[in-house]
């Protein structure tokens, strides 16, 4: 019963992500969650990951009142940049995450790249009557410059860590906030269980947490050590802002980066009443919950 609260998850998960709209288009052109290849030599130069300059975003601040899990969890993001700020195809700081303004008249948004944060809330999913704890982090950049459809002004990434019944980071999903390139990752601890509970995975999937139907086709892209004292590290690549890897490590362990800035953890409620150049504050979102 361990295992099959586990594998629902994934399923439960998967509900809250519809393949409409610009997500549908993107995925029927373009491999949007495949498999993860990354020789354990290559993390040693994650410039070769991002495509570009290496900056590894860790927390630094963290807002009163965080859940613990929320801050001990709290992502490093290697982010790509483009090697030289002086001989660039976009703008330098497309790819710097940072703190969402408002326009004067509220039509727009901007994103101050200079001001780096991440802002996190706490889910809950209930499977099989076990409540499960979901730890969601969302950040933003000023914008896309590198893709087809999906470029524009304003970008970002969503991190969802769903920890199981005994604590231990599971399942982990990443998407960017169009919706887009959604994937899902899972523990090496929760594939073992699946194995357990179902065997070897089928032809033509390759973990035992996929299911077998040939009509489904959401995938893991890759199963990961990830232990209850480690921390995550997303790997995302210049321009794109496509996760390349995701892999948990030892808090201290030597990342290789060529740059580091701290970020600050903020509730995700702050996003409910950001800065605005008219003075006072606003949510980012409008009537529709969408960025303004």
């Amino acid at each position: 019963m361990v295992f099959k609260r586990s594998t629902a998850l994934i399923t439960f998960a998967l509900a809250g992500y519809s393949l409409s709209g610009c997500g549908a288009i993107i995925r029927s052109n373009i491999d949007t969650q495949p498999r993860v290849h990354v020789a354990p030599s290559t993390v040693e130069t994650p410039s070769e990951i991002v495509k570009g300059r290496a900056v590894a975003y860790s927390v630094g601040i963290s807002a009163a009142g965080c859940d613990d899990d929320l801050v001990k969890y709290a992502p490093i993001i290697i982010q790509g940049f483009q090697p030289d700020p002086n001989k660039t195809e976009y703008d330098y700081w497309s790819d710097g995450i940072g703190m969402p303004i408002c326009s004067a008249d509220g039509d727009s948004i901007r994103v101050d790249a200079s001001n780096p944060m991440v802002f996190g809330r706490v889910e809950h999913a209930t499977l099989y009557d076990t409540p499960l704890k979901q730890l969601t982090y969302v950040y933003w950049y000023p914008r896309r410059d590198v893709g087809s459809i999906e470029t524009g002004e304003v970008d970002g990434g969503i991190l969802r860590i769903t920890l199981d019944a005994a604590g231990n980071p599971a399942i982990f999903e990443f998407s960017q906030t169009c919706g887009c390139y959604y994937g899902v990752f899972a523990a090496t601890r929760t594939e073992e269980q699946a194995q357990q509970e179902f065997g070897s995975a089928q032809e033509p999937r390759k973990h035992s947490l996929e299911s077998p139907s040939e009509s489904s086709d959401w995938i893991v892209r890759d199963v990961i050590d990830a232990d209850a004292g480690q921390q995550p590290v997303l790997y995302i690549s210049a321009g794109e802002h496509f996760c390349e890897l995701l892999r948990f490590v030892d808090r201290a362990a030597p990342l290789g980066a060529a740059d580091t800035k701290q970020y600050s953890l903020d509730h995700y409620e702050r996003l409910e009443a950001i800065p605005s150049d008219a003075g006072g504050t606003i949510s980012m979102f409008n009537d529709q919950k969408l960025v303004r």
